[in-house]
């Protein structure tokens, strides 16, 4: 899905990423780092496509998901917190990304 994404083929890596997390979610052993990363690469793949409101939804949920493991040091959530800042500024809302770039900077 990442491979997919690298080259530039969001609409693809979303099909893929769709797949990966629909499995992550009905299985029994899933766990929250494994979805929050599944959802973050999900709705980067939808910003990159314009799904600005989509990606919004999944990125939040994402971020939800993986804000607990920071508290245990674990920076797995660093990468939610670039695509929402991609996000809100490619969506023109820069009041909306200020919060999380500073916040990008603390847990880099």
């Amino acid at each position: 899905c990442r491979a997919l994404a690298g080259l530039g083929r969001y609409d693809e890596a979303e099909r893929e990423l769709a797949e990966a997390l629909a499995l992550a979610r009905d299985s029994e052993t899933g766990s929250a780092r494994v979805t929050g990363s599944l959802l973050a690469d999900y709705g980067h793949a939808l910003v990159r496509q314009g799904r600005h409101e989509a990606a919004e939804r999944e990125l939040m949920e994402a971020l939800t998901l993986l804000e607990p493991a920071l508290e245990q040091g674990d920076r797995t959530i660093a990468p939610v917190i670039g695509y929402l800042v991609e996000l809100y500024e490619s969506w023109n809302k820069p009041e909306l990304a200020a919060p999380y770039r500073r916040r990008m900077a603390a847990v880099q």
